[in-house]
C-alpha cells in the first residue's frame, strides 16, 4: 500500500488517500447531508471490489483484443514491434509511463473497446445475424 502519500498519479488510491486524511466524505443531495467515514478498511474494500468487478471486462477486453491481432497479422507486427522498443527504453520494466508510451497499443485497444461488449459479443455479430428483410 502506498501508506500516507499519494503517488501524485490521481487515481484511485490517490483520491482514496486523500478522503482518508480527511476522515470522512460529505455529499450535499436535496438538503440532505450524508457523510461517510473513510478508515483503511473502507480503502481496502473498494480497491478489491474494483479489482473484482473489473477482472471479467478486463479479460473479455484482452482475449478480444489477442482475437483481432491474430486475424490482422500487419497490426500484430506493428505492435510487437512498438512493445518491444517502449521495453528497451524502460529496461524491461512494465510501468504506467511505459503503457502511456504505447500509443499504438493504447489505439488498438480503444478501438476494440469501442467494437466489443464487455458480453464477448462483437457489434459486427449482433447485426449480422438481423435479418436484412421482414
Amino acid at each position: 500500500m502506498r501508506e500516507n502519500t499519494p503517488s501524485g498519479r490521481r487515481d484511485l488510491m490517490d483520491l482514496m488517500i486523500d478522503l482518508r486524511k480527511e476522515g470522512k466524505a460529505i455529499k450535499r443531495i436535496n438538503g440532505a447531508t450524508l457523510q461517510l467515514q473513510i478508515d483503511d478498511e473502507m480503502i481496502t474494500s473498494q480497491a478489491l471490489l474494483f479489482f473484482f468487478a473489473g477482472f471479467e471486462a478486463t479479460a473479455s477486453s484482452l482475449a478480444s483484443i489477442l482475437h483481432e491481432l491474430v486475424l490482422h497479422p500487419e497490426m500484430q507486427a506493428r505492435l510487437y514491434k512498438e512493445i518491444c522498443s517502449v521495453s528497451d527504453k524502460y529496461n524491461g520494466v512494465l510501468t504506467f509511463e511505459a503503457l502511456a508510451d504505447m500509443i499504438y497499443f493504447n489505439m488498438c485497444w480503444t478501438a476494440e473497446l469501442s467494437w466489443c461488449t464487455f458480453f464477448g459479443i462483437t457489434k459486427y455479430a449482433l447485426y449480422s445475424r438481423i435479418p436484412k428483410e421482414l
